[in-house]
């Protein structure tokens, strides 16, 4: 989940002149079909471009396997938190150079 969540996050534009480390963290339902569904920011970054993009990844997400309980599918919760580290242009020019 960790690499494809990787893959497939985007930095947002409106995010370029900001540092720092950027946590959003996001609630979930996983329905008995695995569809990922509801989800929310239920602890913001303080910036909602990067709450925006942590809604989007997840309910991008592919199925998941639903969760089991007395060999019946139920429906899961899920909270999970995407850390963004962003460091101004200058900064990630210097370290690739």
């Amino acid at each position: 989940m960790m690499q494809w969540l990787g893959k497939n996050l985007r930095m947002p534009t409106n995010a370029e002149n900001v540092s720092g480390t950027f946590k959003v963290y996001c609630q979930f339902k996983i329905d008995t079909l695995g569809n990922v569904t509801n989800v929310k920011v239920t602890k913001s970054s303080k910036m909602d471009v990067l709450d925006d993009e942590a809604v989007r990844v997840i309910q991008a997400m592919p199925k998941w396997k639903p969760a089991e309980q007395d060999c019946k599918k139920v429906t899961s919760f899920y909270t999970l938190p995407i850390v963004f580290k962003l460091e101004e242009e200058l900064k990630i020019q210097m370290i690739k150079e």
